[in-house]
């Protein structure tokens, strides 16, 4: 018996996911400022997770403009965007 009979059967290749990243980063950026807000209701031992989620909210804010560079840096280019779903 080989290594790939011990693997058993072959699976077809998956074909990876396209998502817009500039989506992704929005909806986890909300998500953060959602757990600020329900956090800063439930003040009292809760501030190392307050400033998690602060820090979240704001990485969230830092990556929005990134992606926007980048599409534009890719359209100058005429490279396209690799990120983007073709829908």
């Amino acid at each position: 018996m080989t290594k790939a009979d011990a693997k058993g059967p072959s699976r077809p290749e998956l074909e990876p996911i396209r998502a817009d990243a500039l989506h992704v980063v929005i909806a986890g950026t909300a998500c953060w400022l959602v757990a600020v807000v329900v956090l800063l209701f439930a003040r009292g031992s809760h501030d190392t997770w307050l400033w998690t989620a602060v820090a979240g909210v704001g990485l969230g804010l830092i990556g929005m403009p990134l992606i926007l560079a980048q599409r534009r840096a890719a359209a100058r280019r005429g490279t396209g965007n690799t990120d983007r779903s073709e829908d």
